[in-house]
């Protein structure tokens, strides 16, 4: 008995290996994959199965706020069997340990990145960057066979350079310093994030000192509109002006009120952060997107640019002699334009894509004749029209003629003349509809004139006859009322 004891003794001193029965434990996993039950080849089998589908999934996204580096799974080299060895070494049994329940196990794929890989290599070359926490945090991303963006660790104190993505540079008008300067100074370093909108109107708040700030937000929404034609950002809200302003391209301008409620509106569709630039020396606006540079770029480009005829506007005075002219208007061309972005990869075009159709309505040229050169109306050519009572320039009844441009007799081929006036008519029914379903959404609202008006400006009984011409001319178009005798037509 002595003996025995004494060699009990001994084999529960001295530690003696024992592998469990085959079978991983109840609730192992490597790399969040179930292996319960599983012998070592089975296990190994399973492995392989999920690293071929992990394998064949997208590219791994390196994110900051202002970089994005794509790795391919391909830099990931998995070594199974090292894997397999120690989740056995992990659940080995030892001779006091025998008699008690196996240890449920779970332990991530071994795994180490390829180094000499082109993407690993231009991750390096960012001396601004943690290279080594970058890693590891990809290795241990991939060790679980998870697909999700990496954060990229950077170096405390070193700064990330920026790429200029889009540039704009234009002219100031005559505008508001004190206004221009306010938005300018909201504008500057402001950070539009990943997925986010940006808004005019949200982002440059004036106070009530500089309400009065049209024509500066009109300049400065052109500026930025035009910035934003040259990303990928997804234009949500852009209002046209109803005439093109002399610092704008056809298609490229933006009106922007605070009282119409009319903004500039975009969004940013992808991952990055991009930080606004804006600054103005002396009479130049300049305006910059900064990012991460990209391979990707655009450009705006305008296509079938139309130009409309202005029309003729002939008034008379008594104090012209007779065949002396004077022009008091010189008047401008209207336009049309379409406008497109394209996509190049690498210098190479690849798409484009309609952003918008404009129409800018034509300036009248107005004349003023001597009263004595009547000009006869000819009622076999649609070039002229009688505008009755728009030609009291100096006091004299005459009756002002309108050559409204539209055919020109002198036009090679008449047919192009009108195709364009099929084209305004098209364009101005359009209009029409959008007029029509604002006013049939707002019409019952009670504070739709507030606004409309300058109070300080008008006295009460001009803005009450205004009123009410808005609302015969709101119910003449809702509703086709409004008829009236030659009187009240007058009187209107």
């Amino acid at each position: 008995m002595v003996v025995v004891n004494m060699l009990i003794l001994i084999l529960f001193i001295t530690p003696v290996h024992t592998e469990a029965a085959g079978k991983m434990p109840d609730g192992s996993t490597i790399a969040n994959i179930s292996i319960e039950k599983m012998s070592d080849s089975e296990v190994k089998k399973k492995l392989e199965t999920e690293l071929t589908i992990w394998q064949s999934g997208e590219d791994i996204n390196l994110l900051s706020d202002f970089e994005q580096f794509t790795i391919p799974r391909s830099v990931f080299e998995f070594d199974i069997d090292a894997t397999i060895n120690q989740f056995n070494d992990r659940t080995k049994r030892t001779f006091t340990s025998l008699f008690m329940r196996q240890k449920n196990v779970q332990i991530p794929l071994q795994v180490t990145i390829d180094e000499k890989h082109e993407a690993i290599q231009n991750l390096k070359e960012r001396d601004y960057i943690n290279f080594a926490e970058t890693i590891a945090s990809l290795e241990a991303n991939a060790s679980q066979l998870e697909g999700s963006d990496i954060q990229i660790i950077y170096i405390e104190g070193k700064d990330i350079p920026l790429e200029t993505i889009a540039e704009v540079e234009l002219k100031t008008p005559n505008l508001s310093n004190a206004v221009l300067n306010y938005a300018i100074d909201e504008l500057e370093n402001y950070v539009i994030g990943p997925e986010e909108h940006f808004s005019l109107l949200e982002t440059v708040v004036f106070p009530e000192n500089l309400t009065k700030s049209n024509k500066e937000l009109n300049f400065l929404g052109t500026a930025l509109y035009s910035l934003f034609l040259q990303t990928n950002f997804t234009i949500v809200e852009r209002h046209a002006n109803v005439r093109l302003p002399a610092y704008a391209e056809p298609g490229i301008d933006a009106s922007v009120s605070v009282k119409e409620n009319k903004d500039l509106i975009v969004v940013n569709p992808t991952k990055l952060s991009y930080k606004l630039e804006v600054e103005r020396k002396n009479d130049i606006l300049s305006v910059a997107l900064k990012s991460s540079k990209s391979d990707i770029t655009y450009q705006y480009e305008l296509e079938n640019v139309r130009e409309i005829k202005q029309r003729t506007i002939y008034r008379y005075s008594n104090k012209l002699k007779p065949g002396e002219k004077q022009t008091i208007e010189a008047g401008s061309k209207g336009l049309k334009v379409e406008v497109y972005r394209s996509t190049y990869d690498q210098n190479v075009f690849t798409e484009s894509e309609l952003i918008s159709k404009d129409f800018y309505l034509p300036e009248p040229t107005i004349i003023l004749v001597s009263s004595d050169d009547v000009v006869e109306e000819d009622t076999t050519d649609e070039n002229l029209e009688i505008e009755g009572g728009t030609g009291n320039v100096d006091g004299d009844n005459g009756l002002g003629i309108i050559d409204d441009g539209l055919i020109d007799p002198n036009a090679p081929l008449i047919s192009e003349q009108l195709q364009q006036l099929k084209e305004m008519q098209e364009e101005l029914e359009r209009r029409f509809a959008a007029i029509n379903e604002a006013f049939e959404k707002f019409y019952q609202n009670d504070n739709l004139f507030d606004g409309l008006f300058d109070e300080e400006e008008m006295d009460e009984e001009t803005e009450e006859k205004i009123k009410e011409f808005y609302e015969w001319l709101f119910d003449l178009i809702l509703k086709g009322e409004g008829e009236e005798t030659n009187g009240e037509k007058e009187a209107r």
